[in-house]
């Protein structure tokens, strides 16, 4: 956390508080005159209307001039809530109506501010320019740590009652407190000359280990080459991105190098995982070599983790002291268990509460628990002050905070690797790209049950202010704060109302994406014929959400709506509605639906105007009234990125999701918010912080085998590849079998993506694997014939699908404990199989696995004793496909569609607001097109095929890849008819098979591409298609 305009400004505060001045009129008379005094230093007639545009995080094109980004990106820091423009617009509002004795500006109507000479503090504009022209410093703690002795702390529960927790710390737990960290560590260039040889350093590595040349053996076939050029050495700084196909030896490397720049350069290096099975699994290698690497491990998942990690070791205990065998030293780092609790009375038994580190009193002030370096759940954090290497997730990187008692600053872990790391390896930079970006596209339970959000919210802010009018009367934050929830309060009820008269609308948004854009085309679509009408209505319906309690047009009808209970002027107000926006019904519109639609959306828009003001205000509240950190890492985890970050392409943009259990009435809420643009903020973490500290960040390495990839909008980097690893041995071989089954009943090939209906869906499904039991025997039969009792993997979209599969092998005796299913670990049969057990699978007898495709293809390696792939064949049942209208998908796409956005905006010469208005217009439209778009392989258009066929053909290739593990040769059918099928209506259209085969083509004198896709493409130069006829999209099918 840094410090606000109000500490830098603290000699101002404080003159003006003698003045008996409110601080709300200070605090908008220094945010005012700081923001237009660096506005000044960008333009002297810039219009401070537009200023909103200055903070939403884009640079050149948007802004003509970056002279002084310093100074733009310190008033980002300072004036985050500053980038929504109604918010800037109403302060500016406040600072006219503010005494024009204590005024540094004018501000005119038109937005120009014109110096004034202020009659008290006339020197405070060098103080003001003194502060943007200095970097903006953290804050450091200055909470005292807890000394041994007594202490307390207290927890509220439902009904406003207080649970109060004594205890006493003894000396003893008190030895050897850790050292704080340090504020920065500056980086030194550390470089790999060429040709690359590891065997040296894979001799030492061998020799810490006391066994054999293993890693000799490894680093042998590891390859290093530079694709620009004769480069003779590879410099650890900047954006650093490895190509490297499947088994060339990307970990190998990482580990080479980790080792390398430790124990010979003294490096401080990072490790960013694909799990945290994988981080445990990568601390223990580390430590092996004699290296301090620590797990960074976020606290929200700790249990199931904890569980994970027991059910996946359980087959090696005999007695329960066997888990105090060095073998399993990974259990304490992801304990749950809070010592500070432990040394209550009564003895605070809640494990999923809060954790009471910020809570504890001694002597009725508040201090730091002092135990952290012995804590179960922060013991690994204390230990990062020395680690050499730091190992996590992109979760853990973008959510976990270091506590202040052990980093005074209490940073997030991506700000402190930033300070404090040397190079940064990031496995599978691809997928850790999409993490990023889907980090800030979150989904939070908001209302609907007493445990979500706003419900907690409006529960404790009642709970704290209540009664409470002399403290906050005259605070108009927490008045307008108080104001907002009742009126959100009173929209989710008006809500559930409508949801519990009308089915029909229950079932309609029942699980679907909503939005308040997409409900106003929809509304639109059914009031005219007209396209130029149908913008028309659209237009006034979104004049309307923008401003749904002062819209001149429509907010006195929503007034009377609101306000009636009776059906029949509920009607009538509705008619009257549709009258006002000049709309008429049109023929064979269901009349009740649209009804209930539009009173949903009318409800929908003021609840979203009040749920946009909290997000907003949350943190000032939260610091205002105590709320319960509960929140903080839902809603100021992203504060922290804000200043340094692109704003959402569309502006802030938030969708819902109505949860309907089966049989219900009544079901829940989530929001999902879309804040930013999360891929960037990768891509920069090197220099982030560069213009607004001065300070150099560490080198980022980028490795995955399927980075690069040319016109995907999901998997390709914005770093292009500079380096390409590759193994030293022959490739793999691998077989494609285009193999649709027979339907004899219906005399057509079983498909299955697509078919919206689900018993006829899961019929086709169980059709086909009832078919293909003989050639799964087959098989294993084959891999058995050659030596290699290799087994079967059967792949799927869902765990629905695997259940589907699961029930054709439990109904068939002869198949008994012949196969597994991977279950979800809470209600596993005797048939099912953990996903915290899949690499251990060749300990299983069953000779067939069957898993959704996204649930164990990247990251994991299920090997047979000898450490190479154990299953030879894998049949892929269904064909892939994204969730109909899933914003995670289309959020991307559009990401991949800025550098053209830019391009198109700087070609017609915009700037400042005109310009980010123009960006969100274009990305806009474009999501309500995609959104609203069925996205029917038949209706989509070649390039969109293209990106689809990206996307679809990346987990397949990674699920291959799990065949390919030590150079073994894999063997791969395509099962659903669908794999093979034309657009329909399109003879010469292509099918998915045609486009992973057509963008094989297009890149096939890309030397990278060959070398991370060429047994694939070698493959589909021979693929064995066993129906030649394709089959066309059938209407109305995906």
């Amino acid at each position: 956390m840094r410090k606000s305009y109000w500490e830098l400004a603290e000699d101002i505060v404080k003159e003006f508080d003698s003045f008996h001045l409110r601080n709300q009129d200070i605090s908008v008379l220094i945010s005012v005159e700081l923001l237009i005094t660096g506005c000044h230093k960008i333009d002297p007639s810039f219009n401070i209307e537009q200023a909103w545009s200055l903070l939403v995080g884009y640079n050149e094109p948007f802004l003509p001039d970056l002279t002084e980004i310093k100074i733009i990106t310190r008033m980002r820091i300072l004036f985050p809530e500053l980038r929504h423009k109604k918010v800037l617009l109403r302060r500016l509002v406040r600072y006219r109506e503010l005494n024009r004795d204590y005024r540094m500006y004018d501000v005119t109507d038109e937005g120009i501010a014109i110096c004034i000479s202020p009659k008290f503090r006339p020197d405070r504009g060098d103080i003001y320019r003194r502060i943007l022209e200095e970097n903006i410093p953290l804050k450091i703690s200055s909470r005292p740590i807890a000394v041994s002795g007594n202490f307390k702390y207290t927890r509220k529960i439902r009904g406003g009652k207080t649970i109060d927790f004594k205890g006493i710390i003894p000396d003893a737990l008190m030895e050897n407190p850790p050292d704080s960290f340090p504020a920065y560590r500056s980086k030194k260039t550390y470089i790999l000359s060429l040709p690359y040889d590891g065997v040296k350093i894979a001799q030492e590595m061998d020799t810490c280990l006391n066994r054999g040349g293993m890693w000799q053996e490894r680093a042998q076939k590891v390859i290093l080459k530079s694709l620009n050029g004769d480069q003779q050495e590879l410099i650890y700084k900047g954006n650093i991105h490895i190509g490297g196909g499947l088994g060339a030896g990307k970990s190998t490397f990482m580990m080479l190098e980790t080792y390398r720049l430790v124990k010979k350069h003294g490096a401080k290096v990072g490790f960013i995982e694909g799990s945290v099975a994988q981080v445990l699994e990568r601390v223990k290698e580390l430590r092996r070599l004699g290296i301090h690497a620590v797990p960074v491990i976020g606290r929200s998942s700790r249990g199931k983790h904890q569980q994970d990690y027991l059910f996946a070791n359980t087959y090696q205990i005999r007695q329960i002291s066997d888990w105090i065998d060095p073998k399993h030293e990974s259990i304490k780092h992801i304990s749950d268990v809070c010592l500070i609790k432990s040394l209550t009375t009564p003895i605070d038994e809640e494990r999923n509460k809060p954790y009471p580190c910020l809570q504890l009193q001694q002597d009725e002030n508040r201090v730091l628990c002092p135990l952290a370096h012995k804590c179960g759940v922060y013991r690994d954090f204390a230990a990062l002050r020395n680690a050499e290497v730091w190992v996590t997730t992109a979760p853990s990187v973008l959510k976990s905070r270091i506590p202040e008692v052990i980093d005074p600053y209490s940073r997030t872990v991506f700000e402190a690797m930033y300070d404090l790391l040397d190079v940064i390896f990031v496995d599978e930079a691809d997928q850790v790209q999409k993490q990023f970006d889907e980090a800030f596209l979150t989904e939070y339970n908001v209302f609907g049950s007493t445990e979500d959000i706003f419900e907690k919210l409006r529960f404790d802010s009642n709970q704290l202010t209540n009664g409470e009018y002399g403290q906050y009367a005259g605070d108009s934050a927490i008045i307008e704060w108080n104001d907002r929830l009742r009126m959100l309060e009173h929209m989710v009820w008006r809500i559930y109302a409508k949801l519990n008269d009308s089915a029909t609308l229950r079932n309609h948004i029942r699980g679907n994406l909503i939005r308040v854009a997409g409900l106003a085309g929809t509304i639109s679509e059914k009031l005219s014929t007209e396209p130029k009408e149908q913008r028309r209505i659209f237009k006034w319906l979104m004049e309307y959400a923008s401003d749904p309690y002062k819209d001149k047009r429509l907010s006195g009808i929503a007034n009377e709506l609101i306000d009636t209970d009776s059906p029949e002027r509920k009607q009538l107000w509705m008619d009257e509605l549709i009258s006002k926006v000049k709309g008429a019904i049109k023929p064979r519109v269901k009349k009740q639906l649209l009804y209930a639609q539009l009173e949903f959306f009318i409800y929908l828009c003021r609840a979203e105007e009040n749920i946009k003001y909290i997000l907003t205000a949350f943190p000032m509240i939260q610091v205002k009234l105590g709320l319960s950190i509960d929140f903080s890492p839902l809603f100021t985890m992203q504060k922290d990125y804000q200043a340094f970050m692109k704003e959402a392409m569309t502006g802030v943009t938030l969708g819902y999701r109505y949860d309907l259990p089966d049989g219900e009435k009544s079901g829940k809420f989530k929001l999902i918010e879309y804040t930013a643009i999360g891929r960037l903020l990768l891509n920069e973490w090197h220099q982030l912080y560069q213009n607004s500290d001065g300070k150099e960040g560490p080198a980022i390495v980028f490795l995955s085998g399927t980075s690069h990839a040319p016109k995907s909008a999901h998997y390709d980097l914005e770093t292009s590849a500079q380096w390409l690893l590759r193994a030293d041995r022959q490739s793999s071989n691998i077989q494609l079998y285009y193999k649709p089954v027979l339907d004899m009943t219906r005399g057509e090939f079983y498909a299955v993506s697509g078919i919206r209906d689900s018993e006829r869906r899961n019929q086709n499904l169980s059709g086909m694997v009832q078919k293909l039991k003989s050639d799964i025997n087959f098989e294993l039969r084959y891999w058995k014939n050659k030596g290699q009792p290799r087994r079967v993997l059967l792949v799927v979209n869902s765990y629905e699908d695997v259940e589907t599969v699961r029930q054709v092998f439990a109904d068939d005796f002869v198949w008994a404990e012949r196969y597994k299913a991977l279950g979800r670990d809470a209600e596993l049969k005797n048939d099912e199989l953990s996903r915290s057990l899949i690499e251990n699978f060749h300990q299983q007898p069953s000779e067939v696995l069957i898993v959704p495709l996204l649930s164990v293809g990247r990251g994991y390696n299920i090997l047979d004793k000898k450490g190479e792939a154990l299953f030879g064949s894998v049949y892929f049942l269904v064909r892939p496909y994204p969730i109909p209208n899933d914003l995670n998908y289309l959020v991307q796409i559009l990401h991949a569609l800025l550098p053209e956005y830019i391009k198109r905006i700087q070609k017609q010469g915009l700037h400042y607001d005109q310009a980010i208005n123009k960006l969100r217009q274009y990305s806009s439209g474009k999501l309500e097109t995609m959104y609203m778009k069925p996205d029917y392989w038949s209706l989509l258009n070649d390039n969109e095929r293209e990106v689809m066929g990206w996307y679809t053909f990346v987990p397949v290739w990674q699920m291959i890849g799990r065949l390919l593990r030590g150079g073994r040769d894999a063997r791969v059918f395509f099962c659903d008819v669908k794999f093979n099928a034309q657009p329909a209506g399109k003879q010469n259209g292509h099918s998915m098979l045609s486009v992973w085969k057509k963008i094989m083509n297009d890149n096939g004198n890309d030397v990278l591409f060959q070398n991370l896709y060429g047994p694939f493409m070698q493959a589909m130069l021979q693929i064995n298609m066993e129906d030649e006829d394709n089959e066309a999209e059938n209407d109305g099918v995906i």
